[in-house]
């Protein structure tokens, strides 16, 4: 049997611009280090962790990037500390997002937390602030006041990354022509997932 062609599939930056021969089938976003047309959004570069005392009570925030709800449950479940008075928390994955108090009085602690990562226009990140209680009560405000600050001020001092608006596309390309497009792909920036062969 001989081969007819084969299917490349592929994905790029939404810049509007395909070579003649590329026809899309399909899309979905990938991550990038920036993109020119400022589309996508900021997450972090990495792990990073900051400590807050108010009166006497510890507030360590530690924060993550990461690439879904499932893996920022499962950074929860690895780092709170039981020996804590509470693990306060909250993710933003897309359009997805939760938030807990732990315990704290209701919309004093999880919430802020929410509102650092919004208020910092940060996506898919996890912020876990853990309290331990030093003694003085803070009351309402203050418990918004300092779960809020912890949480910003450890998002303010991670690194960040954009991740670029990008498309997942496939190509039907006859054999002789694939020298040609690998290079057309490379020129363009565009990273290759992988390729699969059609017989007939």
């Amino acid at each position: 049997m001989l081969c007819s062609g084969r299917t490349l599939l592929c994905s790029t930056a939404l810049r509007g611009t395909q070579h003649p021969a590329v026809r899309v089938l399909g899309c979905r976003p990938y991550s990038t280090a920036s993109a020119a047309d400022g589309s996508g959004h900021d997450s972090l570069a990495a792990a990073v962790s900051h400590t807050l005392e108010v009166k006497k009570s510890k507030f360590v925030a530690s924060a993550w990037p990461v690439t879904d709800s499932s893996q920022a449950l499962e950074l929860l479940a690895k780092h709170k500390d039981d020996a804590a008075s509470h693990n306060c928390w909250a993710y933003k994955c897309d359009q997805d997002f939760r938030c807990s108090d732990d315990g704290e009085p209701s919309g004093t602690a999880g919430r802020p937390i929410l509102g650092a990562i919004e208020g910092e226009e940060l996506d898919m990140v996890m912020v876990v602030v853990t309290r331990f209680f030093g003694g003085v009560k803070l009351g309402a405000g203050g418990l918004v006041r300092a779960y809020g600050r912890a949480a910003r001020e450890c998002l303010r001092q991670g690194d960040r990354v954009h991740i670029a608006a990008t498309a997942e596309m496939s190509a039907e390309v006859p054999c002789e022509h694939m020298g040609a497009v690998f290079v057309l792909l490379e020129q363009h920036g565009i990273q290759r997932l992988g390729e699969q062969y059609r017989f007939c």
